[in-house]
């Protein structure tokens, strides 16, 4: 089977040439030699003399010889010319006893062996996916001609090209076929077809001669990737196997068909942002049933530091339902965990490994927070900074726990602070900053940092707007136009929560009516947040529509704007059962999350930002098999990044800084859960006919060879070659003859 392509396709069905136009031109060459030959007749003027008679005679006996050598070297060099211009053409000979007396036609085989976690899945007769594509893979290879290319392409991600060229050892393809084995990966499907067009755009064989075949487990989930788009000209396994197939004949090979049942714990997650040691931080999983049966009996074990902490008992999971479950955990000590979750009992026979899930934790003892008063007072509340202090770290008694450590200092010391000592700077009523200060800060956010501007009766406006909007590049979400005061006392600005979607605000979900909308303003800045500001959205209004908290993202972190006070002078709110958690509900979601990038999928790079200092450390690591690891270090900004490159393998990675260490976790890629295979229908639907599907591969019989054409161009050459050899020994013969 031969699928339908483009213009030269479609040329190479009528001609029997792989580039017919060049077969036309070399028809056009073979004129010279007649041109040359016409050109050169000789041509007489008759003269009278007669000592010419006897030479006449002579002539005309050696005429008819001379025609005959011409002619014979005539023809010679016509066929010469012939033969270049078919052997550049490069003739297609199809299946018939004429090819075959001529030589085994050479085809350039593609094989795309799925390597990735799914076909881990058994498929009977004690045999996993994996392990039956491989067997059958094998089979083939013994089938191929001997000058048949062998191209072989792993489909786990990312899709790597086992052979950039076709091999035609067959010893050695057969020796990286048994090497392979099944991974810890997602599918790369998209990848794989890339690769496979990238092959065969260099392939020399024609496209009558190209088979691809794909033994995979054709899983829904990795021909239809979340996120991808299949009429993007790089997404989508179907628009990247359309390509495949302009080039070559594509067999789609489906292996462990057999019942596909799967329970899987397909996420784990913190819901709280800043994990502290001294409350207990609360998780939330996920489990998925990927099977007809429902999921009962289960059991969940939650591990923190290897040590079970207790068991949890999800009910029962409907047929391709899920569930989730909460739970919390309590970090003693700060610094990095293991916390491990284990799904157990039912009758899940599918995938092991995702039932298990890993997760890097970072507790923290309390997170820094630096406050930057620009009119302190005579007391601690006088000034612009007291109430905020006292709702981050509310103590009744010195040794109560806190989960924030507030600084406070004045406007004039901020140029000397290091900012990356702290998660979160707030600005409260500071008139000014320089210039250089505002690109600090800028950086700062950029790098992940959160930002808190207060605004009050000392904010120049003019400043913030040229230096801190600019012109809607900089930090602030909006530009400050002017002072909103309240008609009178009695009549205050209120809060207009609207919805309480955001993180900030579901404290307050539970009495809408009260809490926030109680609050007075008495005094705000109305501040314009351009609507094609990207990244700036409005959190909290007021009654009246203008903003009262503004956030904007910026790089890696955020800021946000509160349009009044930090204290009593514009508002009352300070004073109300609402700041307090408001406030800490806002400094946890400006605050980095700590080691959020430590965890990741299964083949992806883990990255640790690492100061000069620490790379001057000695960098070792540890993989969850237990086996070490050389971490790779390289220059980004002003510091380093430890590059964690070979994550090959589910669970904790141990990155060794020095006396210290780090954890990173890694997971199976949640799609490859999911074993749903994707329909014959839809995939003839997507690809089009010409697309041959084998859902029996013990039935499949490959008839490529019967149906390839032979291409006979370096034959011909050496034709060429035996015509030139043949045309010098006749002309050299006729020369010394006459």
């Amino acid at each position: 089977m031969i699928a339908a392509g483009d213009d030269s396709t479609m040329l190479a069905a009528a001609m029997p040439f792989v580039h017919p136009w060049v077969a036309a031109a070399g028809a056009g060459l073979a004129t010279v030699p007649l041109i040359i030959h016409l050109l050169n007749r000789r041509r007489f003027r008759r003269v009278v003399w007669a000592a010419m008679t006897f030479l006449l005679a002579a002539n005309r006996r050696d005429a008819r010889r001379l025609k005959i050598e011409q002619l014979l070297l005539l023809i010679v060099r016509t066929a010469i010319m012939i033969l270049i211009g078919m052997a550049l053409a490069r003739p297609l000979l199809r299946a018939s006893p004429l090819a075959d007396a001529i030589g085994r036609a050479s085809i350039h085989r593609v094989i795309l062996l799925d390597t990735s976690q799914s076909m881990a899945m058994p498929s009977g007769e004690g045999r996993t996916a994996f392990e039956h594509a491989r067997a059958l893979a094998l089979s083939l290879l013994d089938s191929f001609n001997p000058t048949d290319g062998v191209s072989l392409i792993t489909l786990a991600t990312s899709a790597e090209a086992v052979f950039e060229r076709p091999v035609h050892d067959r010893a050695l393809v057969r020796e990286e076929l048994e090497r392979l084995t099944v991974t810890q990966k997602g599918t790369d499907l998209l990848g794989g077809f890339s690769r496979a067009a990238a092959l065969l755009e260099q392939s020399e064989a024609p496209i009558g001669s190209r088979v691809v075949y794909v033994l995979s487990d054709q899983a829904r989930s990795a021909w239809n990737p979340a996120g991808a788009v299949e009429s993007d000209a790089t997404g989508g396994a179907f628009a990247a196997a359309k390509r495949v197939m302009e080039r070559a004949t594509v067999k789609l090979i489906t292996v462990g068909r057999a019942e596909r049942a799967n329970l899987a714990i397909t996420d784990l997650a913190a819901q709280t942002r800043l994990i502290g040691t001294e409350d207990p931080a609360a998780f939330e999983l996920r489990i998925d049933n990927y099977s007809r049966d429902p999921g009962r009996e289960l059991t969940l074990e939650v591990r923190a530091d290897g040590q079970l902490l207790r068991t949890l008992t999800p009910g029962t999971i409907a047929p391709g339902g899920a569930a989730t479950v909460p739970f919390s955990v309590r970090f003693a000590t700060p610094g990095s965990h293991r916390l491990e979750v284990v799904l157990r009992g039912g009758t899940d026979e599918g995938l092991a490994l995702d039932n298990t899930r890993h997760l890097a934790v970072v507790a923290r003892k309390a997170v820094p927070v630096l406050l930057v008063d620009g009119k302190p007072g005579l007391t601690r509340y006088d000034g612009q900074t007291g109430y905020l202090t006292t709702a981050l770290a509310p103590k009744a008694d010195p040794t109560d726990p806190v989960l924030f450590a507030p600084k406070t200092i004045h406007e004039t010391e901020l140029a000397g602070e290091p900012f990356d000592r702290y998660a979160v700077i707030v600005l409260s009523n500071v008139r000014r900053l320089d210039e250089a200060t505002w690109q600090r800060l800028a950086a700062f956010v950029e790098g992940g940092g959160g930002l808190l501007v207060f605004l009050g009766d000392q904010v120049s406006t003019e400043h913030y707007n040229r230096l801190g909007f600019a012109d809607g590049t900089g930090l602030l979400p909006g530009r400050l136009d002017r002072l909103v005061e309240a008609r009178s006392d009695a009549e205050p600005h209120r809060f207009s929560p609207r919805e309480y979607t955001h993180p900030i605000l579901a404290d307050f979900a539970d009495a809408p009516r009260g809490g926030l909308l109680l609050t007075s303003i008495y005094r705000y800045v109305r501040v314009t947040v351009p609507p094609d500001r990207p990244g700036a959205r409005t959190i909290l209004p007021y009654a009246s529509g203008d903003p009262a908290i503004i956030e904007q993202a910026f790089g890696e972190g955020r800021v946000a704007l509160v349009t009044t006070t930090a204290n009593m002078e514009w508002t009352n709110f300070p004073a109300r059962g609402g700041y307090l958690p408001l406030m800490q509900n806002l400094v946890q979601y400006l605050a980095p999350v700590e080691g959020g990038h430590r965890n990741g999928r299964v083949g992806a790079s883990l990255v640790e930002p690492m100061s000069a200092r620490e790379s001057s450390l000695t960098l070792s690591g540890v993989r969850p098999d237990g086996s070490p690891f050389l971490p790779k270090l390289r220059p980004a900004g002003a510091g380093f990044e430890a590059v964690l490159a070979d994550t090959t393998l589910a669970g904790f990675y141990e990155l060794h800084v020095g006396p210290g260490r780090i954890l990173f976790a890694t997971h199976v890629d949640p799609a490859e859960s999911d074993l749903a295979e994707v329909s014959e229908d839809e995939l003839r639907e997507k690809l089009g006919a010409d697309v041959e599907v084998v859902v029996r591969p013990d039935l499949f019989e490959d008839n490529a060879v019967v149906t390839a054409a032979q291409d006979i161009g370096p034959r011909l050459l050496y034709a060429v070659l035996m015509l030139v050899l043949v045309e010098t020994g006749l002309a050299m013969w006729f020369g010394r003859a006459r």
